[in-house]
């Protein structure tokens, strides 16, 4: 991750010999790590709601929480966390989700019973994406579809900016339907059919992004609220609340931008910033008998 919390293509460069000793080399390797890597500010990547009231899942990099975000209030708890994907989402160790972080996400309801509502969401990680059931507060997630290549899961993709990853992601209030975003446009599409309902500039048909340069341009996460159709939009330490109307253009700004923390997402100040680890190593809570090194 970059400055602007983007992935970048790793570039090795290598140094002639004679022009490093030692000990210049040693200080080469730790300014890249203290400065290079590790002193860089991560915010939320990814978000989707639970399937109980007013529970989130929040990505930071290979990290989550579960929280309550209190709509409307500044009553937000953590739930659970902070603890590496891996450990939340026990079906994710060793893929990509778990190793390298989420970057986008959204709760699926395509496939929601008479009577409950069944927990699953679609992540996105570079790439790949999978679509997983949660289980929230138990240990029985598992994927359910992939892991994938977008433009195998989605293969109206091929060919776009969106088969190479996304930015953001939220349910419609529409059956089977969502909003992703890849920079300054988004894709609505119908993930449960699946076909692509259009791709256009965010501020098309999010006109009351124009004058908030900060969403217009991109956004780096989403959370649909479980207070109909209310929004979150976040990009590093800012967040704002709009109002979602499916098949119009007259959405609306509720709140925001403000600051995410320290002011106005309380339970998430001591958690954010993360920064990078520079190696990140951690243990899963159980055995995975496919990976030889959990053994």
């Amino acid at each position: 991750m970059d400055e602007n919390n983007q992935r970048k293509k790793l570039v090795i460069q290598d140094v002639p010999e004679r022009q490093l000793s030692p000990d210049d080399a040693d200080d080469e390797v730790n300014e890249y790590y203290t400065e290079g890597v590790t002193d860089v500010d991560n915010y939320i990547d990814s978000a989707f709601r639970s399937t109980r009231k007013n529970k989130a899942y929040i990505f930071i990099r290979e990290e989550n929480v579960v929280m309550n975000y209190g709509p409307a209030t500044r009553d937000d708890k953590i739930i659970s966390g902070l603890r590496y994907i891996g450990n939340t989402l026990q079906s994710l160790v060793g893929t990509a989700f778990a190793e390298h972080g989420i970057d986008a996400a959204f709760a699926c309801h395509d496939n929601h019973g008479f009577l409950c509502a069944r927990s699953e969401a679609m992540i996105f990680s570079a790439n790949l994406c999978a679509r997983i059931n949660f289980a929230p507060r138990t240990t029985r997630d598992r994927i359910i579809q992939g892991p994938k290549t977008i433009s195998q899961m989605f293969p109206f993709f091929k060919g776009t900016s969106f088969e190479k990853g996304i930015d953001a992601a939220f349910e419609s209030t529409v059956t089977g339907e969502a909003y992703l975003f890849k920079g300054a446009e988004f894709a609505l599409i119908n993930y449960s059919r699946p076909i692509l309902i259009e791709i256009r500039p965010i501020v098309d048909v999010f006109k009351c992004f124009r004058d908030c340069y900060l969403f217009a341009t991109d956004i780096g996460a989403a959370l649909a609220s479980h207070v109909s159709k209310d929004v979150y939009l976040f990009k590093e330490n800012d967040y704002l609340l709009f109002h979602l109307t499916p098949g119009e253009t007259n959405h609306y700004i509720i709140g925001g931008p403000k600051e995410i923390v320290p002011r106005n997402w309380p339970s998430l100040k001591g958690i954010l910033p993360r920064k990078n680890k520079a190696l990140d190593i951690y243990e899963s809570l159980q055995p995975n008998p496919v990976r030889d090194q959990d053994d």
